[in-house]
């Protein structure tokens, strides 16, 4: 894929997510779930990256995947911050 193709590709990403960031999130998200070994919801060979990108812009992840995984990162980080808490409390 040259670079034209590449800017128009992503271009495609942002407005089918409404901006960047919300790209990222789930392009970064959906990686990280390729690399633990889950399959992808594309027929592609690329890269876990380009697979990520390309889920994004044929609309098979959308923003409930980021809400989703926005909802679950705060969920993990209240939960290891109680833990923390009795631990703390438990050796002063």
């Amino acid at each position: 894929m040259n670079k034209s193709m590449a800017l128009t590709s992503n271009q495609d990403a942002v407005e089918k997510m409404g901006n960047i960031y919300h790209v990222v999130l789930a392009a970064a998200c959906r990686y990280r779930e390729l690399k633990r070994g889950y399959i992808p919801m594309v027929n592609s060979k690329g890269s876990a990256r380009s697979i990520a990108l390309e889920e994004i812009e044929k609309g098979v992840i959308g923003h409930e995947y980021v809400v989703k995984n926005v909802e679950n990162n705060r969920k993990q980080r209240l939960e290891n911050y109680k833990r923390d808490q009795r631990i703390k409390a438990m050796y002063g």
